[in-house]
């Protein structure tokens, strides 16, 4: 009688069985967004001291998480600069967007030279021919990446 007791309360505690408390605590892979920001200051001088053509200085992030940078998210941040005609990564108002490097056209600014999942590079500029007057821009590169946890 006591073995069939003992067998009866084993094979309802099998049967019967509460889940665990790992099956319960364990949270489904969410996205994740994280900014990368790059790790040296990016800086690009033209004009006074400075020699007269254009200065570049550039960046490029990958991502630091295992996942994918977010495609457009590449940008600047911590910037400094003094220049009359400013290209931002984006076209001014009324003007196409620019289709490849912007310097040409711009005292200073800052553009994104590539634009993948795996790497996205900015690059700074500043450009001027007068020599009596610096033009700068200063900036760190950023982006965005996204991952599960």
């Amino acid at each position: 009688m006591i073995v069939r007791t003992i067998a009866l309360a084993t094979l309802a505690m099998v049967l019967f069985q509460m889940p665990t408390a790992e099956a319960k605590t364990k949270p489904k892979p969410h996205d994740i967004t994280a900014k990368i920001i790059g790790s040296k200051e990016l800086r690009a001088s033209s004009g006074g001291n400075a020699s007269s053509n254009t200065s570049r200085a550039s960046e490029c992030l990958t991502p630091q998480h295992g996942g994918s940078l977010v495609l457009g998210s590449g940008n600047v941040t911590e910037v400094s600069a003094s220049g009359d005609v400013l290209y931002d990564g984006k076209p001014l108002p009324g003007r196409v967007p620019e289709a490849g490097d912007p310097s040409s056209r711009y005292n200073v600014g800052w553009w994104v030279r590539e634009n993948s999942k795996q790497r996205i590079c900015v690059e700074i500029f500043a450009r001027t021919s007068a020599t009596e007057r610096n033009v700068f821009y200063n900036a760190k590169a950023v982006a965005t990446e996204s991952y599960k946890k």
